[in-house]
């Protein structure tokens, strides 16, 4: 036992703290990812909001812009599976509403990543969590 210590020495408090704030980051990130996956609202509906999601509605807005005069509508289909048909104004307004859910659930991840970098102690970064959005 005690040729192991000398091989592995216990580690310092520093090094524990560094895991400790490793740790948390991935935490943040897995919940930025489970939220920006988890679907937006939009008028009381839950619309897709994964990379694959945003992609495709950012296409279709591009193509109403491009296309004004051949694009009436746009038909777009809720979490629920519901279609919901848009006006090309209405759609854009739900594309901001989507691109404004991704900022934001970005930025406060990247504030509560910073917040753990900062962490002095193992108890400040308990103290560090997600709040749900009320």
């Amino acid at each position: 036992e005690e040729f192991n210590s000398l091989i592995n020495p216990p580690k310092s408090e520093e090094e524990l703290l560094n895991e400790a704030k490793e740790l948390k980051i991935n935490e943040i990130n897995a919940k930025k990812e489970n939220i920006l996956n988890g679907g937006f609202s939009f008028k009381g509906k839950i619309y897709q909001s994964s990379n694959e999601d945003q992609l495709r509605i950012n296409g279709a807005v591009t193509n109403a812009l491009v296309n004004p005069n051949l694009i009436p509508y746009i038909d777009w289909i809720a979490l629920d599976n519901s279609t919901t048909r848009f006006s090309v104004d209405e759609f854009k307004l739900f594309a901001s509403s989507m691109a404004y859910f991704v900022q934001e659930t970005i930025f406060k991840a990247s504030a509560l990543k910073e917040k753990a970098r900062n962490a002095q102690s193992k108890e400040e970064l308990d103290l560090i969590v997600w709040e749900s959005e009320k």
